[in-house]
């Protein structure tokens, strides 16, 4: 009988000891995430956001605000949402990967260059990285 309870209490302890790590491992990536200097926003598959940096929506104007569920056309003018709908997304598709000037579109409707990566995501969704290029 102790030894195996001892074995579960083994197991136990390793168990708990792996939940802390990821733990650890996830709030250091969230926390690396926040700090970046580059807006950073991840989409879903409907291409809403589900996670944006600080840096992200300062850079778009919004301050402190929370963006999730907001469309990624609400970051660009008409024409530059037509551009990544007919050309940035099928590459996306094609390549996994689209690196590029683009037109953003700051919250009070001023139009910026920035230079964008968008990314695929596994689950259909996209990563999306910002630099304004008017800070050069």
């Amino acid at each position: 009988g102790s030894a195996a309870s001892f074995e579960r209490t083994a197991a136990a302890v390793e168990r708990a000891v792996d939940r802390r790590r990821t733990e650890r491992e996830h709030r250091r990536r969230s926390e690396a995430l926040a700090a970046a200097r580059e807006g950073i926003c991840l989409f879903d598959a409907d291409g809403e956001v589900t996670y944006a940096n600080p840096a992200y929506a300062a850079l778009y104007g919004y301050g402190d605000a929370d963006l999730r569920g907001r469309s990624w056309r609400a970051f660009h003018p008409d024409d530059e949402a037509e551009r990544i709908e007919t050309e940035v997304l099928p590459t996306v598709e094609a390549t996994g990967e689209w690196t590029g000037e683009s037109a953003g579109l700051r919250a009070d409707d001023d139009r910026f260059p920035e230079w964008k990566t968008v990314g695929a995501l596994p689950d259909g969704g996209y990563v999306v990285v910002v630099v304004d290029l008017g800070d050069r």
